[in-house]
């Protein structure tokens, strides 16, 4: 069984999609579609093309913060939920197999995505993160 997207412009509908929207799809397939989109786009960068890199990179910012806050919160949803005042505490103890080693190793990789990819204009365009 297969499933497509069918969406709808403003004036026009039977857009298809072979993929579902990012937001209802595993992690792993969301993930590996960034990175060979990024493969495929890479081009840019290495021609030099500054302005169709940087339009590659601000979108790729976006899904990739999309993406990690999603992450996260499948780890903590048991507890706390994005954009809501309410901790569940009843659910703390689906967290206990998290390590002070996985909790450093969460922080250094947001932290290797904000100096990569910051939504500061007047910063130089990132290097090609597909190289790191």
């Amino acid at each position: 069984m297969s499933y497509r997207l069918i969406s709808r412009g403003a004036d026009h509908a039977g857009f298809c999609h072979q993929d579902p929207p990012a937001n209802v799809m595993s992690l792993d397939k969301v993930i590996d579609g960034m990175k060979a989109h990024l493969a495929n786009v890479k081009i840019h960068h290495e021609r030099g093309d500054q302005a169709k890199w940087q339009w590659e990179v601000t979108s790729f910012q976006d899904q990739l913060r999309t993406t990690w806050e999603r992450a996260v919160e499948e780890v903590v949803g048991p507890v706390i939920r994005r954009l809501s005042r309410k901790v569940d505490t009843a659910g703390l103890i689906k967290l206990t197999i998290l390590t002070d080693a996985d909790c450093t190793v969460m922080r250094a990789a947001f932290g290797r995505c904000s100096a990569c990819f910051t939504a500061n204009p007047e910063r130089s365009i990132p290097a090609c993160p597909c190289r790191r």
